[in-house]
């Protein structure tokens, strides 16, 4: 008997794995911008503002900069010395600081390469698992959907924000590449009929 719940199940899941492509394709067509894709370009412009404000920041740097090398170049023997002093504390500071953002999120697993961190997400019939993750941000991120017995719509795995739309096996691990994100941002990952779904959390 299990069995035969087991293929009516699959049966039924193609049907509506069926549906849902033909009215995503239909939705994809259409001129109408979705909340996340509003959300999307109002994030890339607070992206365009800070860079251009950060640029801004690094110009007023470098004046200032140039203009204490130009006062540097008159002080005497001993205010060199200060000054080598005054950067080696500048060193030790930031070494300090550089240990403690060393910490990695319970949730996002540290490959060992600093570059570059993963997040497994597994996904059943009663859904994704974690449901709220914390990781870092400023790094490459690969995010892998680990499918265990997964005959559901969870299957149909959708992340809006970057336009990804996969069909999971239902036994397997599927991996994407969520590319660098920013401090406090956030990509949520859904099943095609919104009843399932995860939120990462960049800190």
């Amino acid at each position: 008997m299990k069995v035969i719940l087991k293929k009516f199940k699959k049966v039924f899941f193609v049907a509506v794995v069926l549906m849902l492509m033909a009215a995503y394709s239909i939705f994809i067509l259409s001129a109408c911008e979705s909340d996340y894709e509003k959300l999307v370009k109002q994030g890339a412009l607070q992206e365009e503002t800070g860079i251009q404000e950060s640029s801004d920041s690094s110009n007023a740097g470098d004046d200032t900069t140039a203009q204490d090398t130009n006062d540097a170049s008159g002080s005497s023997g001993e205010d060199n010395e200060s000054s080598g002093s005054d950067n080696k504390n500048t060193e030790e500071t930031a070494d300090g600081e550089k240990g403690g953002n060393d910490t990695t999120a319970s949730t996002a697993e540290d490959t060992g390469d600093q570059a570059r961190q993963t997040i497994v997400v597994t996904a059943t019939t009663e859904g994704y698992s974690p449901e709220k993750i914390n990781a870092k941000a400023g790094q490459p991120t690969i995010l892998v959907m680990q499918s265990v017995d997964a005959y559901g719509c969870e299957r149909a795995f959708v992340i809006p924000q970057l336009k990804i739309y996969k069909i999971l096996p239902e036994n397997g691990n599927t991996a994407f590449d969520l590319g660098v994100q920013e401090k406090g941002a956030s990509i949520v990952g859904v099943c095609s009929m919104g009843m399932y779904y995860f939120e990462i959390f960049f800190n």
